[in-house]
């Protein structure tokens, strides 16, 4: 999962929940529309893979093509919005956006291949079998589509968030 992270941007989203929650609600609804974050969203959908590349062997070992939980399928891709955007009571900023692909029913296949090689088990035989099978560095996915267009979207995402605190702050006068 991928979060759109925009420094003080928790504060600012408290203040419009608490003074305009219309406007707020608006707002989120806006982002998500917005063609910049829709594009990430397509981004992110043309690295995700349709068929496993952990195939198997000819007699049917290994790989990811079982009906088991690590079995591989093409995830839903999405974007979503959170409730609770804003400072949380510890004072630590939680995102208003996020990203994420998620395999259907309980299989975690896509999610595997995603972040191998990443944590503490990135140098398991396992790990290291799967990366000479697949391209790049862990969340080779959905990082990967967030990244080439993170700095477009944030500067939209601002401006929006921008343009609905001076709605407030008019109000407030």
């Amino acid at each position: 999962m991928l979060r759109v992270d925009i420094e003080g941007l928790g504060e600012t989203v408290n203040k419009l929940k608490k003074f305009e929650p219309e406007l707020f609600s608006q707002m989120k609804k806006e982002i998500i529309n917005e063609p910049g974050v829709a594009s990430v969203l397509s981004q992110i959908k043309s690295n995700v893979p349709t068929v496993s590349p952990l195939q198997g062997n000819s007699k049917g070992q290994g790989g990811m093509l079982h009906n088991g939980r690590t079995r591989f399928l093409t995830p839903k891709v999405r974007i979503f919005q959170r409730p609770s955007a804003g400072v949380s009571r510890s004072g630590k900023e939680r995102s208003l956006v996020g990203f994420e692909a998620v395999s259907p029913g309980n299989a975690v296949g896509f999610e595997i291949l995603d972040i191998v090689g990443r944590g503490p088990d990135a140098n398991s035989r396992n790990s290291q079998g799967m990366l000479s099978k697949v391209e790049g560095s862990a969340s080779r996915y959905v990082w990967k589509g967030y990244e080439r267009r993170k700095d477009g979207v944030s500067k939209a995402v601002l401006a929006i968030i921008q343009r609905y605190s001076d709605k407030v702050n008019v109000k407030l006068r």
